[in-house]
């Protein structure tokens, strides 16, 4: 496989993307089609087309999942990333998820508010930033939101000085990572200050470059 986190590469491929989607927006004589945020299917500034192409481009399959979790994918080695989905799993679903995950597989959940999902507690502070550390790696971001996850028993992997913003948790053979600001992520932001290496940094500790399959919610 080729390397996921291969920033030299990523960014030459997300700079045309970036151009391609804003050259299509300005110069289409129609008016846009409307988007939901978040979606991989959508080019629109709050779409996150540009991320689902380039892991197409970069894994050896991505697709997108819109089936119920129970029925995801038997086997291992799978990684599934949501972003800001737009309902609450019920709990139902949020058991296939974690069966999903006992089996060896991973979950990459970037959600605004993750609180209540997976048992993942969350606090708020009045404080704002605009840098997150990975170890002694320090990232220039857009300014953080108030959310900051509760670590129980997770590992802390990127955080600042009010707190943790992304955790990973062990499920069975598998894990969960979990992290806040999914519009960092989004084709308007994903080039802006150092968001890119923050995405690189999250698909490095989901061990991406090992997975088989890589899905999008």
């Amino acid at each position: 496989m080729k390397r996921l986190s291969n920033l030299k590469g990523w960014i030459g491929f997300a700079v045309a993307i970036a151009l391609f989607l804003t050259a299509g927006v300005l110069l289409s004589g129609d008016k846009p089609k409307d988007y939901k945020p978040f979606l991989s299917e959508s080019p629109s500034p709050t779409g996150t087309k540009a991320l689902y192409t380039y892991l197409g481009q970069e894994a050896p399959e991505v697709s997108r999942w819109e089936l119920p979790s129970d029925g995801l994918p038997d086997g291992s080695d799978q990684l599934l990333i949501m972003i800001e989905p737009f309902s609450v799993p019920t709990q139902e679903e949020i058991r296939g998820y974690e069966d999903f995950m006992e089996r060896g597989n991973t979950i990459l959940l970037i959600k605004e508010d993750p609180d209540g999902l997976f048992g993942i507690e969350t606090d708020y502070t009045d404080m704002f930033t605009n840098n997150v550390s990975l170890g002694q790696r320090l990232f220039r971001t857009g300014e953080l939101s108030n959310v900051r996850i509760i670590p129980e028993d997770d590992e802390v992997i990127l955080s600042d000085r009010e707190g943790a913003i992304a955790t990973k948790r062990e499920f069975g053979t598998g894990q969960l990572i979990v992290s806040t600001n999914p519009q960092w992520f989004i084709n308007n932001n994903i080039l802006k200050q150092e968001h890119l290496p923050v995405f690189l940094s999250l698909l490095k500790e989901a061990d991406a470059d090992d997975k088989e399959v890589i899905l999008f919610d």
